[in-house]
């Protein structure tokens, strides 16, 4: 039995699947000086990288390295999956928020304080769960201006 993902290291011999030009596969190529390289199975643009892991038998893929939000969707889509999302997380430092019109001060003040109390309490987490998709926290900086190449490919 293969040790659980907790890093990218973990991968032990499994093949990983990427589809070309992503950030994943981007990430996966890169990572300590192309290392994963011998693992990674590039696929397209049109395959469908889940149902390829998903097949009973004859996969080319042993898991997948993707944004956790297409797994969501799969799942959703697919409830009987067999396919579960590993521990391992790699945050690209990306946030997002919510923007209004100037004028919306009041919008923004009460979106602010529904956001920071259900962190805060861990309603965000929550209502991730019970809607079936991933949760990661987010994390500092607020605002950068992204993450850089080097740091994509860091442990």
């Amino acid at each position: 039995d293969a040790p659980p993902l907790a890093q990218l290291a973990d991968l032990g011999g499994r093949r990983l699947g990427a589809v070309s030009g992503t950030l994943a596969s981007a990430v996966a190529l890169g990572w300590r000086q192309g290392a994963l390289r011998p693992k990674v199975v590039s696929q397209t643009q049109r395959e469908d990288v889940l149902a390829e892991l998903a097949k009973p038998t004859g996969s080319r893929i042993d898991v997948a390295f993707m944004p956790l939000p297409l797994y969501d969707g799969w799942q959703l889509t697919h409830p009987a999956t067999r396919l579960v999302a590993a521990d391992y997380r790699r945050s690209i430092g990306i946030n997002l928020g919510f923007v209004t019109l100037a004028p919306a001060a009041d919008l923004r003040a009460a979106l602010d304080r529904v956001l920071v109390d259900a962190l805060a309490d861990g309603s965000l987490a929550r209502w991730a769960r019970e809607e079936g998709v991933s949760w990661s926290a987010p994390a500092a900086p607020d605002v950068s201006r992204g993450p850089s190449l080097a740091e994509l490919i860091a442990d």
